[in-house]
C-alpha cells in the first residue's frame, strides 16, 4: 500500500529542489559581468581596416582600427590603438596620433610600449626635432623586438639625415635591413634613404661606410 503522505512529502521536497534551482540560474544572471560592445564580425572589421589602409584610404583604417580598440581589452586594445596611430601617421594628422598612442599605454605590454615611444620619436621628426627623436630612441633598453628595431632604425636614420649626420643615416638604414623580409619592405628602406639624400643633401663627399 502506497504512503499518501510520504509520496506527497516526496513532490514537495523535489518541488522545492527545482524551485531553489532556478532561483539560483536566475540570481547568477543577474549578477553577471556586463558585456562589453564588440562588433558583430572583429575579423571582418579588421580585413576591412587592412583594405582600407592598403587602398589608402587611411581615415577610414584609422577609425576601423578605433573601433576596434573600443570593443576590447589589455593588450589587444593598445595593438588596435598602435594600429590606428600608424594610419594618422601615415595620413599626416600627428594630433591624433599622439591620442591614440597615448591611450595605449595603459594598457601596452613591454614591446608595445617601446613602439609607442619609437613611433612618438617618429612624430618627433616629422616636426623637425630630431635630437629629441634621438633621445627618446635612446630611452630604449633591449632586448627589442625585430619590428621595434626595424622602426626604430627608421626613425634613427631619419634623425642623423635631419641633422646632416649623412654617413651615419646611411650606415643605420642599410644596417636596417637585417630586419626586412620582403622585397617590398627593402626597397622602402631604399627610397627612403634616397629620399634622406633628397632633402637633405650632404655639403660635401661622404666618408666611407
Amino acid at each position: 500500500m502506497i504512503d499518501c503522505k510520504s509520496t506527497s512529502a516526496s513532490f514537495a521536497a523535489a518541488r522545492n529542489v527545482l524551485l531553489g534551482g532556478l532561483l539560483l540560474v536566475a540570481a547568477a544572471a543577474c549578477t553577471t559581468t556586463p558585456v562589453t560592445s564588440r562588433p558583430t564580425d572583429v575579423q571582418g572589421l579588421e580585413t576591412r581596416a587592412r583594405a582600407a589602409a592598403d587602398s589608402g584610404n587611411l581615415s577610414t583604417a584609422a577609425e576601423l582600427y578605433a573601433q576596434l580598440a573600443a570593443s576590447v581589452t589589455g593588450t589587444l586594445r593598445a595593438g588596435y590603438l598602435i594600429d590606428s596611430a600608424r594610419q594618422s601617421v601615415r595620413q599626416g594628422d600627428a594630433i591624433t596620433a599622439r591620442r591614440r598612442l597615448t591611450e595605449a599605454r595603459s594598457d601596452a605590454d613591454r614591446d608595445q610600449q617601446q613602439m609607442i615611444v619609437t613611433l612618438l620619436a617618429g612624430l618627433e621628426v616629422d616636426q623637425r626635432r630630431a635630437q629629441a627623436a634621438l633621445d627618446m630612441l635612446a630611452t630604449l633598453q633591449p632586448p627589442l623586438s625585430n619590428a621595434v628595431s626595424s622602426e626604430a632604425a627608421a626613425v634613427r636614420g631619419r634623425a642623423l639625415f635631419q641633422l646632416g649626420r649623412t654617413t651615419e643615416a646611411v650606415r643605420v638604414l642599410v644596417d636596417r635591413e637585417v630586419w626586412l623580409n620582403d622585397a617590398a619592405s627593402i626597397l622602402a628602406n631604399q627610397r627612403l634613404i634616397w629620399d634622406g639624400f633628397r632633402q637633405f643633401p650632404p655639403p660635401g663627399p661622404l666618408a666611407e661606410t
